[in-house]
């Protein structure tokens, strides 16, 4: 092969330019591949921006969305459980007042009869306190409920009183002994003192006067017991 050095200085210089124009190639082609490649570099950075920004943008959304829903069923909720309570309380204000209505003529008669028994025994100088169930229980039972009632006041008197007093005091047995005994004897004298006071003379006939109309009063209380019973039981809720 002939050597290029052998040739002409005009294509020596022809040889020199092909080479510098060949480099400048190479060095275009690795400037535009080191080019491409920061702009890929670029895009996908760029990419991976936009990514994350979208799904930072919709997570932030989301939870937005989520708190405004959550707030909107707690909003509802709550609007929900007051309806239901004005509802709760409206129909048992209507109730009541049902209630009352329909025991009403029995509420009155009772208040006449408690009246009249007031003034039977205001005129016979008989205390206002004999006018109670209490009174007819303790001091002139008949029925079955009366004896039960003045036998459980009996033992709250003479057992249980005494005996809580005398535990909870740290005295020697003796003196409770003497405390349990005047506790018993302090109660039967009260008992003995109202009997005296409110049964004296013809007191215990006009005791006996005003009977049916305590009577008449307990009845009555049952029968309108049972009938708030009846009306509280009515699931009917239309009528209201």
């Amino acid at each position: 092969m002939e050597n290029f050095l052998s040739g002409s200085i005009a294509e020596l210089e022809e040889a020199k330019r092909a080479i510098i124009d060949e480099a400048e190639k190479h060095k275009a082609a690795d400037e535009a591949q080191s080019a491409l490649k920061a702009k890929e570099k670029e895009l996908n950075a760029r990419k991976m921006f936009m990514s994350d920004k979208i799904d930072s943008t919709v997570k932030n959304r989301r939870n937005d969305l989520e708190k405004e829903h959550d707030s909107k069923i707690r909003d509802a909720e709550r609007d929900l459980k007051e309806a239901r309570k004005n509802k709760k309380d409206a129909l048992s204000r209507a109730v009541s007042n049902r209630v009352k209505h329909e025991t009403s003529d029995l509420a009155a008669e009772n208040k006449n009869l408690k009246r009249a028994n007031k003034d039977l025994f205001k005129a016979n100088k008989i205390p206002g306190f004999c006018n109670t169930n209490l009174y007819y229980s303790l001091f002139v039972p008949r029925s079955i409920k009366d004896f039960a009632l003045f036998a459980l006041s009996i033992v709250i008197a003479a057992a249980l009183i005494p005996n809580v007093v005398c535990i909870l005091l740290e005295w020697k047995l003796v003196f409770k002994i003497i405390l349990y005994v005047g506790i018993v004897v302090f109660f039967a004298l009260i008992y003995f003192l109202i009997t005296i006071w409110t049964k004296s003379g013809n007191k215990a006939d006009v005791l006996e006067q005003g009977r049916p109309n305590m009577k008449a009063i307990r009845q009555n209380k049952k029968a309108m017991k049972k009938l708030e019973k009846g009306i509280r039981k009515d699931g009917d809720e239309e009528q209201y």
